[in-house]
C-alpha cells in the first residue's frame, strides 16, 4: 500500500521512498509488515466487517478479498459496495446488511457478558 502510494506521488522508491517509509515506521513505532492488515486479519477473535469501494482505484478489490481470505474466523464479513477508497455514495442500499452486522456483534458481546456474569450494556449499576 505504501509503495503504491508513493508512486502515485511520483516518488522513486530507491533511494528516496525506502527512506521516507524508514522515517515513517520509526515514528509509528511499528514495521508496515507487522501492522498490515493481511497479516493482523490472523488474530481478529472479534466481529469485523471490512467493507470496501468496488471503484477503489487506490486499493485494488483483489487485496481486500485476500484479506478476507486469511482471516481464521467467521466472525469477519467481507462488504463490497459501490464507491471508491474515501466515497461509498450508495452505502443506503447496504443498511439493512450494516444493522444486520451490528445486531450480531452487539448480541456476541451480550452473550460473552452474561456468561462472565458482566452487566448489560446500559445497565451498569
Amino acid at each position: 500500500m505504501m509503495r503504491r502510494w508513493l508512486m502515485s506521488k511520483r516518488i522513486p522508491y530507491w533511494p528516496l521512498g525506502a527512506y521516507i517509509l524508514a522515517y515513517v515506521e520509526h515514528l509509528i513505532g511499528y514495521r508496515f509488515d507487522d501492522i498490515a492488515p493481511s497479516n493482523t486479519i490472523r488474530v481478529v477473535t472479534c466481529p469485523m466487517l471490512l467493507a470496501h469501494g468496488a471503484e477503489d482505484e487506490m486499493v485494488p478489490i483483489s487485496e481486500a478479498q485476500q484479506i478476507y481470505a486469511k482471516r481464521r474466523t467467521d466472525l469477519v464479513r467481507l462488504l463490497l459496495m459501490p464507491g471508491s477508497h474515501d466515497e461509498y455514495g450508495d452505502i443506503e442500499r447496504h443498511i439493512e446488511m450494516l444493522v444486520a452486522f451490528l445486531d450480531c456483534a452487539v448480541g456476541m458481546r451480550d452473550a460473552f457478558n452474561q456468561r462472565n456474569g458482566w452487566p448489560e450494556m446500559g445497565k451498569i449499576e
